[in-house]
């Protein structure tokens, strides 16, 4: 919001009329500023000012443990991130653990193996000498991944077809925006925008290319696959897949206020809004009328 007032951008910040007709309309909502007083979030050059903004609402108001500039996180652009932290719980899906094969280590994997090994004449073994052979071969292997295989850390924004060479151009860009915010010398902008397009253009033609390797194999493999592959293209963010429903405001005069954390809590929320208990029925209409035997 490119409203300018010195309830976030500090002593000396002159109100903007948009600015007023802001705050009159977020008072009318119940709705609180928690931006940094006078902490930028735009800066271009020279020139820098206060315009990402952010509200919460009264009842998340007693909640809020943190809202402050992001600077740790490379954005590539001349807006910084903000980073609103609340005392919220939300349950956790339990992720199972997977190894990141991608990362194993094959040179430690078959010497791990072939250190465990030893070849035996099993042509005239019984049934048990075989077993434990089989249960000593999966041991094997088994220390060997351990040995030489990480374990993956998913993330819900992780996508397997980010490179090294993607991260790797990450990490200069992030390294040119804090040489540049911290020097503010015209050059180290000029380096740091140069390796921000090339870190645009380089994930740009990576995620394609990947895509497209992507559909191509889809169809080969026949409609089977294809199917699978609308079923990724809905549920992609992983909200469907993670079955989380935000916490809720209840609605209850009794309780001003309150918030629906849990399932159970969340569940009687619902009901209570979409299932009210209906009003006693009005029989004060119906005569009265005695059957007969």
């Amino acid at each position: 919001m490119n409203a300018h007032h010195p309830t976030w951008g500090g002593i000396g910040t002159k109100a903007d009329r948009e600015a007023e007709q802001l705050l009159e309309i977020t008072n009318e909502q119940g709705l609180e500023a928690t931006t940094e007083e006078g902490k930028s979030t735009w800066t271009r050059n020279d020139q820098s000012s206060v315009i990402d903004l952010t509200f919460v609402s009264s009842s998340l108001l007693d909640r809020l443990i943190q809202c402050e500039r992001a600077d740790d996180i490379e954005h590539a652009s001349d807006h910084f991130p903000v980073r609103t932290v609340l005392d919220i719980e939300t349950p956790a899906t339990a992720q199972q653990m997977r190894r990141n094969w991608n990362a194993t280590d094959n040179q430690r994997l078959v010497k791990k193996i072939e250190e465990s090994l030893h070849a035996r004449d099993l042509s005239q073994g019984d049934i048990q000498q075989i077993e434990a052979e089989c249960k000593e071969l999966l041991e094997a292997v088994q220390s060997a991944i351990e040995d030489s295989t990480p374990w993956a850390k998913p993330s819900a924004w992780s996508n397997p077809d980010f490179d090294e060479a993607c991260k790797a151009t990450v990490n200069v860009v992030r390294r040119l925006r804090r040489r540049h915010t911290r020097t503010k010398d015209p050059y180290d902008w000029m380096c740091y925008s140069e390796a921000r397009n090339r870190k645009t253009r380089l994930i740009k033609k990576t995620l394609s290319r990947a895509h497209r390797r992507r559909v191509q194999q889809v169809i080969e493999d026949g409609p089977q696959d294809m199917w699978r592959l609308a079923k990724w293209a809905r549920n992609r963010d992983g909200a469907y897949e993670k079955g989380i429903t935000p916490s809720l405001k209840i609605q209850d005069p009794q309780i001003p206020g309150a918030i629906a954390e849990t399932i159970e809590q969340k569940a009687e929320a619902f009901r209570t809004a979409f299932f009210p208990q209906p009003p006693p029925a009005d029989l004060s209409d119906i005569i009265t009328v005695r059957m007969r035997n």
